[in-house]
């Protein structure tokens, strides 16, 4: 990303203090929206217009990086407005893992970030994840709302302090080798409209389908290739002819041809498709 791109993302970042006064707006409870915050910011870093690199259609994007389905219906919801931030939020609120979220009881907010995070967001190495996110309360409005880090597996880990607006997703903590761009921006740093993206969406997706199809047509013609080539190996190891009858000769032109081919044919077996044809 280009330093103008860069100082672009940089500006779109929303308060995290208006996020929590939205969140308490629409009755979520001050642990409960804490724990969201503290997610938010290792996600999205508070730019409700990033989008994960490298995943086309599928990455993640917004403030929590919905993926796959969940990307695709957030995108839906906003007719393709990643400006919306408030909106985001009334999506994520109106999910079925936020409703069970928000009926569980949290004595800090801690706690809260700790099951956002495990059982919400759920990202690689989620319980470690869970302990360093717990790191944003330290910077948060001077550590106001911190009150200990909640670990219950004990694990050894710490919390990261890194700043407020940093996230694991736009290079301020090292916990993923991810890249975001904006989502709707084009090249040149002219916005795009609600139909632009739709339609950048659609091509993005597009491609992920045609590369997916590619793949599996591959796969489908090698596994009717090793297939076929196991089939033929059978008859080497055995000593069968083509109409399936066994070799019982010990010697004679075919049996003793079998026995020839059998270390090459086993060896391009075992280099072609990591198979040991003697098992």
């Amino acid at each position: 990303m280009s330093a103008e791109r860069a100082k672009d993302v940089a500006n779109r970042t929303i308060d995290p203090n208006e996020i929590l006064r939205y969140l308490q707006s629409k009755g979520v409870s001050q642990n409960h929206a804490l724990g969201m915050l503290a997610n938010i910011k290792y996600e999205s870093g508070f730019n409700p217009q990033i989008t994960e690199g490298g995943k086309g259609g599928g990455g993640g994007i917004g403030l929590f990086q919905h993926t796959g389905p969940r990307r695709t219906a957030l995108v839906n919801y906003l007719n393709g407005d990643m400006t919306n931030w408030k909106g985001q939020i009334d999506f994520a609120l109106s999910e079925g893992s936020s409703r069970k979220y928000l009926s569980e009881n949290f004595d800090t907010p801690e706690q809260a970030s700790h099951y956002f995070t495990t059982k919400w967001e759920v990202p690689a190495n989620k319980e470690t994840r869970a302990v360093e996110r717990q790191g944003f309360f330290s910077n948060f409005e001077g550590g106001k709302y911190a009150t200990g880090i909640y670990n219950p597996s004990n694990l050894d880990v710490k919390a990261d302090n890194s700043s407020v607006y940093t996230s694991d997703r736009t290079g301020g903590n090292p916990q993923t080798a991810s890249t975001f761009d904006v989502a709707n921006v084009s090249d040149n740093g002219t916005p795009l409209t609600a139909e632009e993206f739709r339609r950048q969406l659609e091509i993005e997706t597009a491609k992920i389908e045609k590369e997916k199809n590619s793949q599996a047509r591959q796969e489908l013609a090698k596994e009717e290739s090793k297939n076929g080539f196991v089939d033929a190996l059978s008859k080497v190891t055995y000593g069968t002819d083509d109409s399936g009858d066994s070799a019982t000769k010990s010697t004679g032109p075919d049996l003793t041809l079998y026995q020839q081919d059998l270390p090459f044919e086993a060896q391009q077996a075992e280099n072609l498709f990591s198979i040991n044809p003697a098992q």
